[in-house]
């Protein structure tokens, strides 16, 4: 029966390739802070955090991985405001992405983001941004500056007077058939 069992497990290396899984990195059960947890991911990876306020500016550099709060796995909007980001000071991101970064893998998914110069900034980099909560940014809740940014969907809840909630520059189109600004 033993070998029976290593013989179908070669067969399906073979068949379907080495075993690969990704990893799911918890803030704060395993990594104090998220940005901690994110350089210590891999391609693929989850990176999930439990409610709390979160002072930190988050760098994803090129890390193509998931970002969500509890919402991804309960799908309970609660955990939304209950988990949030905000800038350490007032010229800073909260979400930074300045080195390309894969859409179809690296999303950010169920927080409220506030506080700072600007809540999330795309540089040259494309990810998805799915059931956020914008507030209270001295400039805009998002800017882009990427050609697409593929997907969002975020609720701008107190934008600063005069400022756009999403900001795109360059050139960049938003995926309106995906995305939508509530």
């Amino acid at each position: 029966m033993k070998f029976a069992t290593v013989y179908l497990s070669l067969i399906f290396v073979i068949v379907f390739g080495s075993i690969s899984s990704a990893t799911i990195l918890q803030v704060p059960e395993d990594y104090f802070t998220i940005q901690a947890a994110i350089e210590a991911s891999e391609e693929g990876d989850s990176v999930i955090v439990s409610p709390g306020t979160y002072t930190e500016e988050i760098d994803f550099g090129a890390h193509n991985i998931t970002l969500g709060s509890i919402y991804l796995i309960t799908g309970d909007p609660g955990h939304i405001d209950q988990t949030i980001l905000e800038a350490a000071n007032e010229s800073d991101f909260v979400l930074d992405f300045q080195e390309r970064v894969d859409s179809t893998i690296t999303q950010v998914v169920g927080f409220t983001v506030r506080n700072g110069y600007t809540g999330i900034r795309c540089t040259d980099s494309s990810p998805r941004l799915l059931f956020l909560k914008l507030e209270s940014f001295d400039n805009t809740g998002v800017y882009c500056d990427t050609p697409i940014l593929t997907r969002i969907s975020a609720f701008v809840r107190f934008p600063t007077a005069g400022m756009a909630s999403v900001s795109l520059s360059r050139g960049p189109s938003l995926r309106t058939a995906e995305s939508q600004i509530m």
